[in-house]
């Protein structure tokens, strides 16, 4: 949900990346982990458009420096529940993409472009991108880890 970015200031702060569409969502969270399940004990502040991270127990730059690059993750179930037919990119990634009864590969990344988001299709033979929107994707099925895309728009 998040991504450690440069050391800021000499106290040891850290600046981080939100990943939430509404970038200041991350600052409604409180328990944060590292990759490996470790909690951080992490306070998390917002100056104008940048958000600092204050690590217990870090109180130099060069301490800080170690979580540079570092992914910050929160626990699936702190996520809020959606709605009918919207999905967090983690649930899609590495879904059975068909057309019609054919697998025709997975979703290798869910990506987004401002515009709207769209899925990254990995198959055998190439590579292929689709709009995430329900006339390119007739039905995604979380049960059986399957994505189904529309034939008037793609070919077997």
């Amino acid at each position: 949900m998040a991504k450690f970015g440069k050391t800021h200031g000499i106290s040891g702060s850290i600046t981080i990346q939100s990943f939430f569409n509404i970038k200041k969502d991350i600052l409604n969270y409180n328990q944060f982990y590292l990759k490996n399940n470790e909690l951080l004990n992490i306070q998390i502040s917002q100056k104008q458009n940048n958000f600092y991270a204050r690590i217990k127990n870090i109180l130099s730059p060069e301490d800080a420096k170690k979580y540079t690059g570092k992914l910050i993750f929160i626990k699936e179930q702190d996520l809020p529940k959606l709605k009918k037919k919207q999905f967090y990119f983690n649930q899609l990634e590495r879904m059975t993409v068909f057309i019609q009864n054919t697998n025709i590969g997975y979703v290798k990344k869910v990506n987004s472009h401002g515009a709207g988001e769209y899925l990254e299709i990995s198959n055998k033979n190439s590579e292929l991108l689709v709009p995430f929107n329900f006339d390119h994707i007739l039905e995604v099925d979380t049960e059986n880890n399957k994505i189904y895309l529309n034939p008037n728009y793609y070919e077997i």
